[in-house]
């Protein structure tokens, strides 16, 4: 068993105690944000760093209501 600590810009997003250790290059969900795992790191012989970029959120623009219109 592991614990796995999910790293994104330098802050703990999630932290877990897991069978499996997830491979560079896997594509994860954390909080309903997917993402990316870029770098895997052992610091001790159970405690591992997996450092995760997350996608991008693009926003839709809202739809401008013309007032001018009755």
């Amino acid at each position: 068993m592991f614990v796995v600590h999910y790293l994104t810009d330098n802050a703990i997003v999630l932290t877990q105690f897991k069978k499996n250790v997830p491979a560079e290059g896997d594509i994860i969900t954390i909080k309903g944000r997917k993402g990316k795992v870029e770098i895997v790191k052992q610091n001790e012989a159970n405690h591992i760093q997996v450092h995760i970029v997350f996608e991008k959120v693009v926003k839709k623009p809202l739809n401008v209501i013309d007032k001018k219109k009755r």
